[in-house]
């Protein structure tokens, strides 16, 4: 973890391609949803909790155990687990302090996670509907905070102000974010650039039977 090139004042750990993908969503560099776009939001995912939850990749356990040794969880820490969906930052950290509060604006999704929870005999999750920018969470009383692949859908710069509010002293924000495959620096990543390259270019060009207009 790093100091946070937002400049939330907190020490940040970004999931994904890097400091960039967070500069560029974040207000900080003038992009914030539309407001329709943030309406959509809302919705998108209803009615596909269950399958969110049961085929979305879980977080790999090497990231988890970073983050508890980064953010020093313990017994008597709390994380805030931001678009939560169905929990899966939350739950994943749930045995390793002693209070996980997930957010999320969808109810099937925070259904889910409570059933999720269950069955898994987790006890210790609280479960809050709402909007991230308006939820009511006391100031210096979080650890860490948690927001996997929803940061774009957040107005992002309210967003980081709160949670500026919310940490602790020395608390930790992880921002988590799935990107595409043959993004990275590996030999491999470079060849399926080239060959997604090649089939772009010529899946664009005119063939006799369908000649350019």
């Amino acid at each position: 973890m790093r100091d946070c090139p937002l400049a939330c004042g907190t020490r940040c750990l970004c999931v994904g391609r890097g400091w960039s993908r967070i500069e560029l969503a974040c207000d900080h560099r003038g992009l914030q949803p539309s407001p329709a776009s943030r309406a959509r939001a809302v919705t998108a995912f209803e009615s596909t909790a269950p399958f969110y939850s049961r085929y979305r990749v879980p977080y790999p356990d090497s990231l988890l155990a970073q983050l508890k040794l980064d953010a020093n969880l313990g017994p008597v820490s709390t994380v805030l687990d931001l678009a939560s969906g169905p929990g899966r930052f939350g739950l994943a950290l749930a045995s390793s302090v002693h209070e996980v509060i997930a957010v999320d604006v969808e109810p099937e999704m925070l259904e889910e996670g409570e059933r999720v929870a269950r069955r898994l005999g987790i006890g210790n999750v609280r479960w809050i509907l709402g909007r991230v920018e308006e939820v009511a969470i006391e100031a210096g009383s979080i650890d860490l905070v948690t927001i996997g692949e929803a940061f774009h859908r957040l107005e992002q710069g309210a967003v980081l102000r709160r949670i500026g509010q919310w940490l602790k002293a020395g608390g930790c924000v992880a921002i988590g974010g799935c990107f595409g495959v043959q993004f990275g620096d590996e030999q491999w990543q470079a060849s399926l650039r080239r060959a997604m390259e090649q089939w772009e270019g010529a899946a664009a060009a005119p063939s006799p039977g369908n000649p350019a207009a």
